[in-house]
């Protein structure tokens, strides 16, 4: 039997085990191992003198992510809908520790008719700084304004506080970053480019309602207070007349799955999320809720305008939703409405008395006998939306299996 040069791709050290071998004048292929060991074996019994072989190699980084690399040796992964419709991420590594100093891309392309569902299933990065995320690792995730290369930061995330699920119409950014100060077992998540006419209608609560000449109302999760469904995405935007004014939201009911119910920790939602904007046009949520808040949570927009969004992914189980009261705020200078006694907010006259809480937490003036002169007030017999000259626009969409 003549020499022959045999190759173990999974790095097995035995001569009867090998997964291909040469002889002759042809050149091999270009060989790359399926682990960090790739094992070449010479045998030369029998074999007549001749000239051997000359070879080149090259350690390749292996960040075991599936996607479609890049570049050879960058951390760097293109998640295309024209060559998968879904699949998973993760952290290089994943799920054993991931490496020090490093900084990994993925990036999320869909058509134009697409939208991109994705869902975050681990997540555990050091919890040094969990509000902030600045002197520790986190991971980062953009949307894609116009333009092929051109990104807006949505939010930073790190610790163990599992971020939401993200759905949006446009091109996705994931930036992973690590230092060389501690390392944990990473995240893993799933995505799903969606077809917009193949979106769900079993829960859609699409629909625009434009309500003038009232100053305050209340919102409500789609079926409420049933469970809400799965695969649910609801936006309302709130916009005053007035630039002056701002906008109070009161969750009078909030009960959503996930771990959260106080500013003080970051909550951690995997199955569903209230994003809200300060901003109606804004793509950097101030805030994201999920969880039981037993005393409820109240927000004050910056701005005359803001933005509610509801989300819940295929994972869902459902709980009770929430109730949210919404009320304008007129601007400062002598107040022409009613001025509330603890908060000093100063609202419309006609919410008096309407037995939702306008006034903020904590102050019930604007339903007092004493202060507003209240007797028995108006009973709201079914769920409404209501508007201050404010456009409220609610899209469904699809999240990911």
């Amino acid at each position: 039997m003549l020499g022959y040069l045999a190759v173990n791709l999974k790095g097995q050290i035995s001569p009867r085990k090998y997964h291909d071998k040469f002889c002759g004048e042809l050149l091999p292929p270009e060989l790359t191992s399926e682990n960090p060991r790739l094992v070449l074996i010479l045998n030369t019994h029998g074999a007549v003198r001749g000239r051997g072989f000359l070879a080149r190699y090259e350690f390749i980084t292996d960040y075991n992510i599936p996607g479609k690399q890049i570049r050879d040796g960058m951390c760097s992964f293109l998640y295309d809908s024209k060559d998968t419709r879904k699949g998973s991420f993760n952290s290089p590594g994943h799920p054993g520790l991931y490496f020090i100093n490093l900084d990994c891309t993925y990036i999320f392309r869909g058509k134009p008719h697409e939208k991109i569902a994705i869902s975050f299933e681990v997540f555990n990065l050091p919890n040094n700084d969990p509000h902030s995320c600045k002197a520790t690792d986190y991971i980062e995730i953009y949307q894609q304004l116009e333009g092929p290369n051109n990104y807006s930061v949505i939010r930073r995330y790190c610790g163990k506080a599992n971020p939401g699920p993200i759905l949006t119409e446009r091109g996705v950014k994931i930036l992973f970053h690590s230092d060389s100060d501690g390392i944990d077992m990473g995240f893993r998540a799933s995505y799903e480019f969606i077809k917009k006419e193949d979106i769900n209608k079993e829960t859609d609560c699409s629909k625009t309602v434009l309500a003038n000449e009232r100053w305050g109302g209340f919102i409500q999760s789609p079926d409420y207070p049933l469970k809400y469904k799965p695969i649910t995405h609801c936006e309302w935007n709130i916009i005053a007349p007035s630039n002056s004014s701002r906008i109070l939201l009161q969750f009078t009911v909030l009960k959503l799955e996930g771990q959260g119910n106080s500013d003080q920790i970051e909550n951690s939602c995997p199955r569903a999320v209230i994003r809200i904007y300060s901003n109606a046009d804004g793509i950097k949520p101030d805030k994201e809720l999920c969880g039981v808040w037993k005393q409820g949570y109240s927000f004050v927009a910056k701005s005359h305008s803001v933005r509610v969004s509801f989300l819940s992914s295929s994972r869902s189980l459902g709980a009770k939703g929430f109730n949210l009261a919404w009320t304008e705020l007129r601007g400062t200078g002598k107040c022409d409405g009613f001025k509330c006694a603890q908060s000093g907010y100063c609202i419309a006259p006609q919410l008096k008395c309407n037995q939702l809480p306008n006034c903020g937490p904590q102050d019930e003036s604007d339903e007092s006998t004493e202060v507003a002169q209240c007797g028995i007030g108006p009973v709201i017999s079914e769920p409404m939306i209501l508007g201050l000259s404010v456009l409220i626009s609610v899209s469904v969409g699809l999240i990911l299996h």
